[in-house]
């Protein structure tokens, strides 16, 4: 009996720490535009586009980087992603960063030639929707 007790204990345990801590972060963005919204990992492993949850993985290594260091705080990094669709280019991401907070997203659409910046914050209640940092 004791060991049923804790095995269900233990599961409860489970899933109570699945619910509170499975939650995934975000650094959230919006277009103005559009009104889309850009929810990208703060490891830049993937970037999610809403409403359609559109996934686009990005590689580990940025195809470009580059930094701006005024040498008054923290150098500003800028990386690009290049987006591959069947091997052809549809797309680049470039990410603008200072130490660990991404600031803002801008998105070619190469096949529209169309630029989309993602810089727009969001209110409190969509970022406790989104879980946004």
């Amino acid at each position: 009996m004791k060991k049923v007790s804790r095995i269900i204990l233990l599961c409860l345990f489970f899933i109570f720490s699945m619910n509170c801590f499975g939650r995934e972060e975000f650094f959230c963005f919006r277009n103005i535009e559009t009104d889309k919204i850009l929810l990208v990992k703060p490891d830049l492993s993937y970037i999610l586009h809403y409403p359609s949850k559109y996934k686009v993985n990005l590689s580990k290594k940025p195809s470009n980087i580059e930094i701006i260091d005024d040498f008054e705080g923290k150098p500003e990094y800028f990386k690009t992603y290049n987006v591959f669709y069947k091997k052809k280019s549809i797309g680049i991401y470039k990410v603008e960063i200072q130490g660990y907070i991404i600031y803002s997203v801008t998105y070619l659409d190469v096949r529209k030639n169309k630029i989309y910046y993602f810089d727009s914050e969001l209110d409190e209640t969509e970022k406790e929707k989104f879980n946004c940092l």
